[in-house]
């Protein structure tokens, strides 16, 4: 918002690069292959529908009708206003700072989320004993993997409690309770992560 304007945000992807995205994010390996595989299962694009034809001048006018159906309006071409262009150029400069094109440090804590879309995640945690590698869908923990300096056998047994957790602070909580110390601690790791939008 910005006074009485309120910005609508869409976006129409015509093709979508997942190697190459998937390459440039700052990911273990592993966790890189994950990342990708979720991308070509949740991100397409028109080109990847088949839709090689479609412009950006079409595009935009069936956004533009989608959206003023959707809002009760009607639309009408007009210019950003001088407090707009100002307010606007102050968020372009916000967004080629340093700290936020770069984003978080990984490096800076224990664990760590990628989002893919709404509601799909990657989730990274690994305190120096135990490791996790999960994908959380819609709240839930889908796809997990686990390595536990306890062993392989801790590692399974972690990895088994989380599958299909509700990803929360109780949910967690809950599955990893009953693991002892090392229950404790994973779920330790990976609850500041819950806070997932």
């Amino acid at each position: 918002r910005i006074g009485d304007a309120v910005t609508v945000v869409g976006n129409v992807i015509f093709r979508f690069p997942h190697a190459r995205m998937a390459r440039v994010m700052a990911l273990p390996a592993d966790a890189r292959a994950e990342f990708l595989q979720l991308m070509q299962r949740y991100v397409s694009s028109l080109e990847a529908e088949g839709l090689t034809g479609v412009t950006v001048e079409t595009a935009t006018s069936f956004l533009v009708d989608a959206f003023a159906e959707a809002l009760e309006l009607k639309p009408v071409a007009d210019q950003p206003t001088g407090h707009e262009k100002d307010a606007i150029d102050s968020w372009e400069r916000r967004f080629a700072e340093r700290g936020w094109v770069r984003g978080p440090d990984p490096r800076a804590s224990a664990a760590r989320t990628v989002k893919v879309k709404a509601g799909v995640w990657l989730v990274l945690a690994d305190d120096g004993s135990i490791a996790v590698t999960a994908t959380v869908i819609d709240g839930r923990v889908e796809r997990v993997r686990v390595d536990a300096a306890g062993g392989t056998d801790l590692a399974e047994e972690l990895a088994t409690a989380l599958l299909h957790a509700s990803f929360t602070r109780a949910g967690l909580n809950q599955r990893l309770a009953g693991h002892g110390a090392a229950g404790r601690r994973l779920a330790e790791v990976l609850i500041p992560t819950t806070t997932l939008n």
